[in-house]
């Protein structure tokens, strides 16, 4: 998963990470039965960064049943739930239950990536919990960034469906999403096309170190997995942000390797 769960807030915290394993087979599914039973907090990601997984309600209520269950705060990263395609609308944790935080960005939707603005909602004891730390941290984001993402959230109005410009972007994406993974196949690899985000999830067919090397060395970047986690040896992340001619430049010069 996103490295950053497991970097300097568990670290500030004096807190042990336990990273459990997201298993292809599983279709990259957090299965909360591997989770400590002791856990203090558990933070799932979908649809997800790297793989591009997507999940259901059904499934969020397991994970919010489990974390209830067991006393663990559940923390639930929706960075991508706008980045949707073929029909797929990413669930809110909250339509599962209350009990739980969930974090929104604007990076994604609103292509507002530098400027590092997000949200939290749900119970509200933690928002309550996240206001006493946030407050102690800094100031808050610059005022200039708060009213573009006030004005980016007002173009959803009161029906709450996705707004005519953000449609076109998702439009584009999918668009470079299928160019991308139709060419992948017909090289030869295997890739699933996504129902959301804007990342292709591959499996290599070698090391995933190696196969990025591989990558460069044709002046085309990529992550290996073992980046998000040893279960992803074996895959890499591509990334659909640049324009299609670039794509299909990229996969010409990955024609030559393969």
């Amino acid at each position: 998963g996103y490295p950053v769960y497991s970097g300097a807030a568990t670290v500030f915290n004096e807190a042990r990470c336990v990273k459990v394993p997201l298993r292809a087979e599983k279709g990259w599914l957090l299965d909360v039965d591997e989770c400590p039973k002791g856990a203090k907090m558990l933070y799932a990601n979908y649809p997800n960064n790297p793989t591009g997984a997507t999940c259901d309600v059904a499934y969020l209520k397991k994970v919010q049943d489990w974390c209830r269950d067991n006393n663990t705060i559940f923390c639930y990263d929706n960075a991508y739930s706008e980045m949707c395609f073929d029909g797929y609308m990413a669930p809110s944790a909250l339509q599962a239950g209350k009990d739980c935080i969930e974090f929104g960005s604007f990076s994604k939707t609103f292509n507002m990536t530098g400027w590092r603005l997000g949200y939290a909602v749900g119970n509200k004891d933690l928002i309550a919990g996240l206001k006493k730390c946030k407050g102690q941290i800094d100031s808050g984001a610059p005022i200039f960034v708060q009213k573009a993402g006030i004005t980016g959230l007002e173009l959803y109005k009161e029906s709450g469906k996705l707004p005519e410009i953000i449609q076109k972007n998702m439009e584009v994406y999918s668009e470079r999403r299928s160019v991308l993974v139709e060419g992948l196949r017909k090289l030869g690899l295997e890739v699933v096309l996504p129902k959301a985000t804007f990342y292709v999830w591959v499996k290599a067919g070698m090391g995933s170190a190696e196969f990025a090397e591989k990558m460069l060395d044709a002046g085309i970047v990529c992550t290996p997995g073992t980046g998000f986690g040893q279960s992803a040896e074996g895959f890499v992340r591509f990334a659909v942000t640049k324009p299609v001619d670039r794509i299909r430049e990229a996969l010409s010069r990955m024609e030559k390797l393969f």
